[in-house]
């Protein structure tokens, strides 16, 4: 018994995180947090290595709410394009209290590493000073996973 209620656990955890959320081509407005899952490293001590194999817990809303922390917040979410065309898209980041922010996008078996935030300004490029903003580019019915 215990055992097939072990399978059944790890069958729906495996689902649950496996749902990516999907969009198509409309021009629409979406909120990725409340479809994500949620790390919170109080120590700010781990690195990439470390953070992408572990158990993250979903979040369940829209807003994360930790006020001003030292603590370093990992966001995990998938994207699946719905759509029979190429898409590009723009993730925004819209908290202008944030020093910095990562994105690491999976690429085949590797991550992608972008950084934007006051802290990786350059001195003649002052765009995404408030909100951090990255491109998305995305194949037909691609799914792409971030952290």
């Amino acid at each position: 018994m215990f055992i097939r209620l072990f399978i059944i656990l790890v069958f729906f955890t495996i689902q649950v995180i496996a749902n990516p959320i999907e969009f198509n081509n409309s021009n629409r407005k979406v909120s990725l947090l409340e479809n994500s899952q949620l790390y919170i490293d109080k120590t700010s001590n781990l690195k990439f290595d470390q953070i992408k194999n572990i158990n993250f817990k979903d979040t369940k809303t829209n807003y994360i709410r930790e006020g001003y922390t030292n603590s370093i917040i990992w966001v995990r979410f998938s994207i699946k394009n719905n759509s029979n065309n190429t898409s590009n898209s723009y993730l925004t980041i819209t908290n202008p209290m944030l020093d910095e922010v990562v994105l690491y996008t999976k690429e085949k078996n590797d991550y992608i590493k972008e950084e934007k935030g006051i802290l990786n300004l350059d001195k003649y490029k002052r765009n995404n000073l408030l909100h951090a903003n990255f491109k998305l580019q995305f194949l037909p019915y691609e799914i792409k996973t971030f952290i």
